[in-house]
């Protein structure tokens, strides 16, 4: 419980700062959506926290649109402050469609939260878990002999044919069956689980992120909110298990490590007291850099007309819509401004763990 504590403390600036985000969004997109104004101007003067149903005619503040928001009595492309009579004040102006600006950069700071914060943990979860296990593993594995990986390299290649797998299947296991009886005098050169969960993670790591998210955001076609969790999730994770593995074989070179192997610990405790709570506030240093990096993956495919349908608001597609309206510049100034309000503590964040752990290690 402590060393949660501590972390809370040691994060503590970044967290109050997202949960006034958090705040802003969510509180901001009830009133806008909602039947309810922030500050409101009735015929008996200024009311707080007011109903649209006020009595008399009413012409909130805050305009009463939410991101997806088309009516018919709003212009177009209405720049920032601009006022429609039974409708209100457009803080940042209109789209070309006449949608308000404010609304959805409130819209698309939500869903960029809510996409971040859910694929983040879920991507941070899968790669340790990963990462941990890959190196788990060499502790609690059997080992397999470099000619079993001859074969299986074979078999790939003639993978085509059922006769092939069939003629190869046999002689493989009959000479399994010969080598495991044998007693070798020499040390036989093998290769455990943890070597292939280290070359897979390491190939699939080698794949390019950006043709990664298009490849996988055309195969599904028409994209939804849990389809472009998985895309985010599926490019994020290999990363974050390399680091995991490098982490955890730090730890296994330590003596504390080398002893609890010697006095037969059990797996479970070797596991979750050892590798995970030594490797844990690496964990949590790197989550503001993972958040960030899922907020600008999904900014980008957004941007490039690969992620939500075109009637869902999104911080990257209204980025998008301004290429067509240079001259509107509080489309891309407003929405780029909030993507950098976003991203930018989370990456200040990110290095200066990086830094702190760096220097702890130099001083150690």
């Amino acid at each position: 419980m402590n060393s949660y504590t501590n972390i809370v403390k040691q994060h503590r600036g970044i967290l109050l700062w997202y949960g006034f985000l958090v705040l802003i969004c969510f509180g901001g997109v009830y009133f806008l959506a909602g039947s309810y104004f922030l500050v409101g101007y009735c015929e008996t003067g200024i009311r707080l926290f007011g109903s649209v149903d006020c009595g008399h005619g009413i012409s909130p503040l805050v305009v009463q649109m939410n991101a997806e928001t088309l009516d018919a009595r709003v212009a177009s492309l209405l720049p920032p402050l601009s006022y429609t009579s039974g409708v209100g004040w457009h803080l940042l102006g209109t789209d070309a469609l006449g949608r308000d600006v404010f609304a959805g950069i409130l819209y698309g700071g939500q869903r960029s939260l809510l996409i971040g914060l859910s694929a983040g943990v879920l991507a941070m979860g899968m790669g340790w878990a990963v990462g941990m296990w890959s190196i788990y593993a060499r502790y609690h594995t059997k080992v397999v002999p470099y000619w079993i990986v001859g074969i299986l390299l074979v078999l790939i290649l003639f993978w085509q044919t059922q006769s092939y797998l069939f003629l190869l299947f046999i002689p493989g296991w009959i000479l399994w069956r010969w080598w495991s009886r044998r007693k070798p005098v020499k040390p036989v050169t093998t290769i455990g689980r943890s070597w292939w969960w280290g070359r897979w993670i390491e190939w699939y790591q080698a794949l390019p992120d950006l043709l990664m998210v298009l490849v996988l955001s055309a195969a599904l076609g028409s994209m939804s909110w849990w389809g472009l969790g998985l895309i985010m999730i599926a490019v994020i994770w290999p990363s974050l298990a390399l680091i995991a593995r490098r982490v955890a074989v730090e730890v296994t070179l330590q003596p504390y490590f080398v002893q609890a192997i010697r006095n037969k610990v059990s797996g479970w405790h070797l596991l979750n007291h050892y590798l995970w709570g030594n490797t844990k506030s690496v964990f949590w240093g790197l989550f503001p850099l993972v958040v960030a990096r899922i907020i600008l993956l999904e900014s980008t495919i957004s941007f490039l007309g690969m992620g939500l349908p075109p009637d869902v608001v999104t911080i990257g597609s209204m980025v998008s819509s301004s290429r067509q309206n240079i001259s509107a510049w509080w489309l891309i100034v407003f929405s780029c401004l909030f993507i950098f309000i976003l991203v930018y503590p989370l990456l200040r964040s990110g290095m200066k763990n990086r830094h702190q752990r760096r220097a702890g290690i130099a001083t150690n």
